[in-house]
């Protein structure tokens, strides 16, 4: 499980590292940027947390840590790319449509 758990981290990190270099052309990089940082951060939290032997500190933490970067994650799809976040509200609810309109 841990390892499966580093991998992911690894790629969580490049890809969030990918994707603001992505968006630093676009010129919507704050978001990106953020999601980069916290990424790095939370990879680094997770390792700390693991070698001392995850006391309830640094566990409670991570898993918050695990929350901002999912919620920096949604705020990223809505700055960036504004319509396709509507037409996947619209999926769920379609009455985003006319709301958007």
């Amino acid at each position: 499980v841990q390892f499966n758990h580093r991998i992911l981290a690894y790629a969580t990190v490049a890809a969030a590292i990918w994707h603001w270099v992505f968006a630093k052309r676009r010129g919507t990089d704050l978001p990106a940027r953020l999601i980069a940082v916290i990424a790095c951060a939370q990879m680094a939290l997770g390792i700390a947390t693991l070698v001392t032997g995850v006391p309830t500190a640094l566990g409670t933490l991570h898993q918050f840590g695990a929350i901002t970067l999912f919620c920096l994650t949604i705020w990223n799809l809505r700055t960036c790319w504004p319509n396709r976040a509507t037409r996947f509200g619209s999926a769920i609810s379609p009455e985003l449509d006319h709301a958007a309109n």
